[in-house]
């Protein structure tokens, strides 16, 4: 598990573009599936821009608070309208 606090940003059109969302990321309990060395969990990051029509691309950058950690598997994302 993670015992780092990890911050997400989501950035649009560049990783140094206009910042459209952040959260700070702790690791809670999660599952872990059998024979993976992975642990899987949710987290939520709101977002504060509505792009319109235009079509854009989106990065989510991950800054560990006082780590240096490895990657993350982000193996869905869901973006809900308010």
């Amino acid at each position: 598990p993670i015992t780092t606090p990890v911050d997400f940003e989501i950035r649009l059109g560049s990783p140094t573009g206009e910042l459209i969302g952040s959260e700070t990321y702790t690791q809670g309990p999660g599952r872990k599936d059998p024979n993976m060395p992975v642990m899987f969990s949710q987290a939520t990051i709101p977002m504060n821009k509505n792009s319109g029509a235009e079509k854009q691309p989106i990065y989510i950058l991950t800054k560990p608070q006082n780590s240096d950690l490895g990657t993350f598997i982000i193996a869905g994302i869901t973006f809900n309208p308010n």
